[in-house]
């Protein structure tokens, strides 16, 4: 139990909701991993889905127990941004599945069938940019081994010479 008052004391404890939230988590872990037969819940550890759905979207979700066109253009972004080992490999098979990247200012987004969806309502802006940021370590790592390469060749020509 969670109370306002010390033990055996007068004096209130103000906690932030910052504080308050992080007790209630640790409570119900701790709770989860002590008492199991009491069952395990998921109240306060939940995180928050970042991507945005309008109301009708909702209701279909909800009311109909299907997935809208925007879910399933989700997943399948997901799939493909998971599965891409490269840049020019994500760029294909987006390709082949019907999707076009485009950048608009900031925004980042996919045209499928003629429509344009916006990443950070998906929900995959941040998958996105550290997927190709990765990309783009990799591809430096690679040039700057080549050129080790061709210095460490140069310079065994070079030794041959003399």
């Amino acid at each position: 139990m969670i109370s306002a008052n010390e033990i055996e004391g007068q004096k209130r404890i103000r906690l932030s909701k910052k504080e308050f939230a992080y007790i209630q988590k640790e409570i119900e872990s701790y709770k989860n991993l002590k008492y199991k037969e009491l069952g395990k819940t998921r109240h306060y550890e939940k995180t928050k889905d970042l991507s945005k759905d309008k109301q009708n979207e909702q209701e279909i979700k909800t009311k109909r127990n299907t997935k809208t066109l925007k879910d399933k253009i989700k997943e399948n972004l997901e799939r493909i941004l998971n599965k891409a080992t490269s840049q020019t490999f994500l760029d294909n098979y987006l390709k082949n599945n019907g999707f076009e990247v485009y950048k608009r200012g900031q925004t980042l987004g996919v045209i499928y069938e003629k429509k344009k969806y916006r990443l950070k309502t998906l929900g995959l802006d941040t998958l996105y940019t550290s997927k190709t940021k990765e990309f783009e370590n990799i591809k430096e790592r690679e040039i700057r081994r080549d050129k080790q390469k061709q210095d460490k060749s140069y310079s065994r020509e070079s030794s041959h010479f003399r």
